[in-house]
């Protein structure tokens, strides 16, 4: 922009002059500008971005308004969130220092985390009740930080209060939670697709259809650890459970069959 000062910042609102006029100003501040370039330390600083977008754009991608335009905008800055580790190039994964991958908790180790947690609660435990627990819980403290408090309210609603094996066992069969984890609705898609479909493929509408659930949910939240297991397979025909998933419900054996 002619007349500005070399090094200065020029912020261009072409449709409203006054906003152009008091940005240049402020980023253009020698107290701003000192500011701007102080080291950061351990001050935590909120910054705003300003994007622009052009006719084109907005006709592209946002429907040709500009209510659209602004919700394109806002997705495609908001894209990097979303963006996990099988995403990045390998040249830029290789610049972290260390890189790491979250698993899932070894039995062992739950069980202490559980046996922590019921300290906490004031839960006693006897007897082999937190390796019981720990078993269940899908390698997941949460979900064993859940099921201990369901089992405690048995204890203490059933029993003494203390929580022995076979007090955990009594309420793990009331939570309807079997020994590897797997709570009803895992066990009723298992079902599904061995009974109703003669053991699959099935397409997940179809199965989320004969559920009752969203197809979301099953893919995202039953699928997964059903999957770790080796219970169930996702093809491109769709969804097969597999021998080892038989076995677990007690369905019959698919035999030599392709499926």
């Amino acid at each position: 922009m002619a007349g500005q000062p070399a090094g200065a910042i020029h912020v261009n609102v072409s449709d409203d002059p006054a906003t152009e006029a008091a940005l240049d100003a402020v980023f253009n501040d020698a107290s701003s500008a000192e500011a701007l370039a102080a080291p950061f330390g351990t001050q935590l600083r909120t910054f705003r971005t300003a994007v622009a977008a052009d006719g084109e754009y907005t006709a592209a991608v946002g429907g040709g308004t500009v209510a659209g335009g602004q919700a394109a905008v806002v997705t495609a800055v908001r894209a990097p969130e979303g963006i996990d580790s099988g995403e990045l190039v390998l040249a830029l994964r290789d610049r972290f220092g260390m890189t790491f991958r979250l698993g899932y908790y070894e039995p062992a180790e739950l069980a202490s985390i559980v046996v922590r947690s019921a300290g906490i609660l004031g839960v006693e435990l006897e007897g082999g009740a937190a390796e019981e627990i720990a078993g269940r819980s899908r390698g997941t403290p949460r979900v064993a930080n859940r099921i201990l408090r369901r089992i405690r309210d048995v204890a203490e609603v059933r029993h003494t209060g203390a929580v022995t094996i076979d007090v955990a066992r009594e309420a793990l069969e009331l939570l309807e939670v079997d020994e590897a984890g797997l709570e009803k609705i895992d066990r009723d898609l298992l079902t599904a697709i061995a009974h109703k479909f003669g053991g699959g493929p099935v397409g997940l509408s179809t199965l989320a259809v004969s559920l009752g659930e969203e197809p979301d949910t099953i893919e995202d939240v039953y699928e997964p650890y059903l999957l770790q297991l080796g219970f169930l397979q996702r093809t491109p025909r769709g969804r097969v459970i597999t021998e080892l998933g038989r076995l677990h419900i007690g369905a019959e054996s698919a035999g030599d069959g392709l499926f």
